[in-house]
């Protein structure tokens, strides 16, 4: 089962262009933004923009993996961009757009801001029409990279295997939670899936040592993740919402300064 799952992966642009060898190759991403900011303040700024994808799925109704697509690709676009020169805001909604369409879920950019943006964000500054023109520059950010994989069918399919159904919804909120860390830059689908599984387990009281000997996977890399997922909800813990709308306003006063300053 491992083995079939993995065959398509590794051949695949996400694995060859997405996946980064270690935690100090993402620092890459939002290169400019950490001239200004400190990357506790980055992950407070991110959260924030991760969360606006989260709510805007849901007030589209739109299913799962839709929501997890966008938030590979507003994620992916800062690779080679930062938050001073792209406002997270249009990347935000521009990759929920594309991510419609890639996961065949189509919403008019229209629709999208009228029944969507405008009711989470009732301050939102473009139109349809400044998404539709932000569109073509994050294909180019995103390398023309549109296929996402992700850990939703593994983790079915290994629950199946393991014979923990009672573990599937533990697992599948998990792995949503997963999209607001780096881990889907770090580790194959499959892997992630599997910490998942094993999180659920520990938080449901199963066994799965058993299993995870069976499918012969790294338990490092395993509680690397869950380290990371567990680090999440710390970090969550913290967020003080008048410090992360310090931190926008400050975002917004860096970008109004750059369009000031002269070429």
């Amino acid at each position: 089962v491992r083995k079939n799952l993995e065959a398509n992966f590794w051949l695949s642009t996400h694995c060859k262009h997405w996946i980064f060898n270690n935690r100090e190759d993402l620092k890459v991403f939002n290169a400019e933004d950490r001239k200004i900011f400190s990357d506790e303040e980055l992950i407070k700024l991110r959260l924030h923009y991760i969360q606006f994808i989260q709510n805007l799925g849901r007030k589209l109704k739109v299913k799962q993996r839709v929501i997890a697509t966008a938030l590979v690709f507003f994620k992916r676009f800062y690779k080679t961009e930062s938050f001073i020169t792209f406002d997270p805001r249009i990347v935000a909604s521009t990759g929920f757009y594309l991510a419609c369409k890639v996961e065949e879920c189509v919403v008019s950019a229209q629709k999208m801001v009228d029944h969507g943006i405008r009711l989470v964000d009732p301050d939102y500054p473009y139109s349809s029409r400044e998404i539709l023109h932000m569109e073509f520059y994050m294909l180019e950010r995103l390398q023309y990279d549109l296929i996402v994989f992700h850990p939703y069918r593994p983790l079915t399919i290994f629950v199946a295997d393991a014979g923990l159904k009672e573990c599937l919804q533990t697992a599948w909120n998990l792995v949503n939670d997963s999209y607001c860390t780096d881990v889907s830059f770090l580790y194959p689908p499959y892997l992630i899936a599997i910490a998942c599984i094993y999180m659920s387990s520990v938080f449901l009281e199963k066994n799965v040592s058993q299993w995870l000997n069976n499918i012969n996977i790294s338990y490092k890399e395993i509680i690397d993740i869950t380290k990371d997922i567990l680090s999440l909800y710390e970090q969550q813990s913290r967020v003080d919402h008048e410090e992360v709308s310090l931190l926008i306003h400050k975002l917004h006063q860096c970008r109004r300064w750059m369009t000031m300053a002269p070429s």
